[in-house]
């Protein structure tokens, strides 16, 4: 509302009702009538008003769930997005806040996701300030839900930059631990403006040592230390890392190479071929913009491949006798005991 520079605007109301207004930027207005004039969530005292009170009729107050910090009723690695989004924001104290995934009422800040979201939600400890504590209720109450429940996003999957696994080539020997990087972006197809991104690694778990995954960002070009927010919780039995990671402060970065790197220890007895893949992706620009990528399954291979050697060879005497025998082969050859 705006009225002619420096000249008041009059807008008169008889009580006893009030005029609440939302969302309003004011300027030279002039409120009289006995009413009482609120200019509330969202509004701005720009100058020369007189007769409003600049604050809600009645604040408004809903539900927050400890670590659905999205508030898409439940609690899981998407979350940590929105705790990077809203990081240092602050607003008002939840009366009584603990990490309990039970409903617990406060009021609403005056700030809020692109979604509508109330930026409330990302304060999961409810201390009034968004930080690193606020994964601690994401992980306690991880896979908590309250009805009713939305429909989880769906995976996006386009000509976006790759999202794939740096497998190493040849054999890998049964009971090593191996270091696999997650990369996203080549340098023809390079990750434009990446904030945060959430997704699940799914795996065999019947060729991994239980309890062995382990994640470490120590060379990632998407987050670095001081500049991190990240969340991962391991299913053995289901064989599926969730995990979300996100900068924190609210500036994109564009890059290509690795992300993150997945740690595993494979089983004595690992055989043959296994298969990494990704679900469930969620990337997103500071401004929670939704980016697409194009995610790419890997696949490697543990023991003695008798098949894996595509060039032609040759090996004689088999048996061989007094340990003596020979070896023809085409191309490059690598052995192992």
């Amino acid at each position: 509302l705006e009225g002619s520079p420096g000249f008041q605007v009059t807008i008169s109301m008889p009580a006893p009702d009030p005029v609440c207004l939302n969302y309003i930027y004011m300027q030279d207005q002039k409120a009289i009538g006995g009413a009482v004039f609120y200019a509330g969530l969202y509004s701005s005292n720009i100058s020369n008003n007189t007769g409003w009170q600049f604050t809600s009729c009645v604040q408004p107050i809903s539900n927050v769930w400890p670590g659905d910090a999205n508030y898409d009723l439940i609690a899981d690695n998407f979350d940590i997005l929105n705790i990077g989004i809203a990081f240092g924001e602050t607003g008002f104290v939840r009366p009584g806040a603990t990490n309990n995934y039970v409903a617990q009422p406060c009021l609403d800040w005056p700030s809020q996701f692109q979604s509508g979201v109330n930026a409330k939600h990302a304060d999961c400890d409810g201390n009034g300030v968004v930080n690193l504590n606020d994964t601690l209720a994401v992980s306690l109450n991880y896979g908590n839900n309250h009805p009713p429940r939305l429909m989880a996003p769906d995976s996006i999957v386009s000509i976006g930059p790759d999202l794939y696994f740096q497998i190493p080539t040849g054999p890998i020997t049964a009971g090593s631990t191996i270091s696999i990087p997650i990369m996203l972006g080549t340098t023809i197809n390079p990750a434009n403006n990446f904030y945060g991104i959430a997704f699940t690694v799914n795996y065999p778990t019947a060729m991994i040592q239980a309890g062995t995954m382990s994640v470490n960002y120590n060379g990632s070009w998407l987050v670095a230390p001081g500049n991190l927010i990240h969340l991962e919780k391991n299913f053995t039995v289901a064989g599926q890392l969730d995990m979300g990671f996100s900068r924190i402060n609210h500036a994109n970065v564009s890059g290509s190479g690795t992300i993150a790197v997945l740690t595993f220890t494979f089983a004595n007895n690992a055989a043959g071929y296994f298969t990494l893949s990704f679900s469930d992706i969620l990337a997103i620009a500071s401004d929670e913009t939704v980016i697409t990528t194009n995610p790419l399954a890997g696949v490697g291979f543990v023991g003695i491949d008798e098949n894996y050697f595509i060039e032609s060879f040759s090996l004689y005497p088999n048996p061989a006798s007094g340990g003596e025998f020979t070896i023809e082969a085409k191309g490059e050859l690598e052995i192992y005991n």
